[in-house]
C-alpha cells in the first residue's frame, strides 16, 4: 500500500500543476478580440500579432511584435508580410517598403543602423534591379543591383565632385565599356 502512494504522490502532483484553470491565458493563440472575423490579439510561438483577421487567419492590416524584439507593421496575410509594411529590426535597422509572402518584393527603402541608406528595387529579399544607394559619408552609388552588390551600368558620385561612370561586377568596378 506504501509503494502504491509513493508512485500515486507524484502523478497526483503533475496532474495539479497541468490543469487548466479558467482563469489561464492561453500560451498561444487568440488572447483577446475576435480573431476570427474582426479585430484581435494573437500569440504564436514567434511572437503576437494584433490587428484585422478573416477565416481565422491574420488579413489585412495589423502589427506582429517578434520574440526577438523585432516589429513589423503592415499588411498580413495568414502570417506572412504581404504588399507593403515597415519592419523594425531591433538593432535600428529598419526597412520600408512592398512584400510578398514574407520577403522583401518591389520597391522599398532600407536604413542602415551606420547611416547608409537604399531605395530601389528587391526581389527575394536581396538588392536587384535599380536603386540608389546613399553612404553615410555623402556619396552615392545610381544603377543596377544583384546579389546586393552593384552591378551593371552605374554612377558614383563622390564627395569631391568626382563621378565614375561605368560598369561594376558584384561591387567592383569593371571600367567603362
Amino acid at each position: 500500500m506504501k509503494n502504491r502512494f509513493t508512485l500515486m504522490l507524484p502523478l497526483l502532483f503533475i496532474a495539479l500543476v497541468c490543469s487548466k484553470h479558467e482563469n489561464d491565458i492561453p500560451a498561444y493563440g487568440c488572447l483577446e478580440g475576435n480573431c476570427t472575423n474582426g479585430i484581435g490579439k494573437y500569440a504564436t510561438q514567434s511572437g503576437v500579432y494584433t490587428g484585422k483577421f478573416k477565416g481565422g487567419v491574420p488579413y489585412g492590416e495589423g502589427t506582429f511584435v517578434f520574440t526577438n524584439g523585432d516589429r513589423y507593421e503592415g499588411y498580413n496575410e495568414n502570417f506572412k508580410k504581404m504588399k507593403y509594411g515597415t519592419y523594425f529590426y531591433r538593432s535600428g535597422e529598419r526597412y520600408v517598403g512592398e512584400w510578398k509572402n514574407d520577403v522583401r518584393e518591389g520597391q522599398g527603402v532600407y536604413y542602415y543602423s551606420n547611416g547608409d541608406k537604399y531605395a530601389g528595387q528587391w526581389v527575394g529579399d536581396i538588392k536587384k534591379g535599380k536603386g540608389v544607394y546613399h553612404y553615410r559619408n555623402g556619396e552615392r552609388f545610381e544603377g543596377g543591383f544583384d546579389a546586393d552588390k552593384p552591378h551593371g551600368a552605374g554612377v558614383l558620385y563622390r564627395n569631391d565632385g568626382t563621378v565614375k561612370k561605368g560598369f561594376w561586377v558584384f561591387g567592383q568596378y569593371a571600367g567603362q565599356k
